[in-house]
């Protein structure tokens, strides 16, 4: 069997040790190395430059953060390789500059690789008309103390879902909780934050109705959870023609 060579940006860290991990205990990868500002495992090559990895890997997996990860976009471009993107915070400009590579290579991009959270998308997705007609709906996210981006990734994209879906294009109306905005219009949907703690991560969707609620709750107990979802990844891209493509995708096909 021919192994994966797979490259890992952002692979000291707490995502990447845990593909790292994964990868070393699944015999369809062979990890040829990655970048970190930190030290790593002397047994994993370290690379200084991000098109020398792209070049000596089938594909890439970048946890990293938004300024590492476009450069690792642009190598993959280079190199005409596909690349899996975990990493989230991006800019309106890095969204751009990622869509214009995936013109020429397949992009694999997931606030969440959690097999949960992505079938409480499809549950959002089939019954969203009905959530926000009917019911006021928060969505509230916990997670470690050193997370960098908030609101996270997946309480937006989770939104987005539902504001996609409703006639008023509430997607506009995503609203922040903060004191200078305690009243909730209709069909807005209101995303909070915590920070604490090592929490892997939490998100819980409230529908409030005028005579019940209904919660959706999804908790990751362990960070290998999005590492195995990342690997899965990395083996459907490599089949995948160029494009962005994401959790759903994958799950359907």
């Amino acid at each position: 069997m021919t192994q994966i060579k797979l490259g890992i940006v952002g692979i000291s860290g707490k995502m990447g040790s845990k593909v790292v991990e994964l990868a070393q205990n699944d015999q369809n990868f062979v990890i040829i190395g990655g970048i970190s500002k930190d030290e790593i495992d002397t047994k994993i090559a370290r690379y200084e430059n991000y098109s020398k990895l792209a070049f000596d890997s089938d594909v890439i997996i970048d946890f990293s953060r938004p300024e590492a990860s476009i450069s690792a976009v642009q190598a993959a471009n280079k190199n005409k390789k596909p690349i899996v993107i975990g990493t989230t915070g991006f800019s309106e400009k890095d969204l751009g500059d990622i869509a214009k590579a995936a013109e020429n290579i397949a992009i694999f991009k997931a606030s969440n690789f959690s097999l949960g959270i992505n079938i409480i998308k499809e549950i959002l997705q089939q019954f969203s008309r009905n959530f926000l007609e009917n019911y006021d709906v928060e969505i509230h996210e916990i997670h470690h103390k050193n997370k960098v981006d908030a609101p996270s990734g997946t309480a937006l994209s989770l939104a987005k879902i539902l504001a996609k879906f409703d006639n008023t294009n509430c997607q506009n109306n995503i609203v922040l909780n903060d004191f200078s905005s305690p009243i909730r219009q209709n069909n807005s949907i209101g995303i909070s934050f915590s920070r604490g703690g090592g929490i892997v991560g939490e998100h819980k969707i409230s529908c409030f109705g005028d005579f019940e609620t209904i919660e959706i709750t999804h908790r990751a107990m362990d960070r290998k959870i999005f590492a195995h979802g990342a690997l899965m990844a990395a083996k459907w891209i490599l089949s995948q023609k160029s494009g962005i493509y994401d959790m759903c995708d994958m799950l359907k096909s």
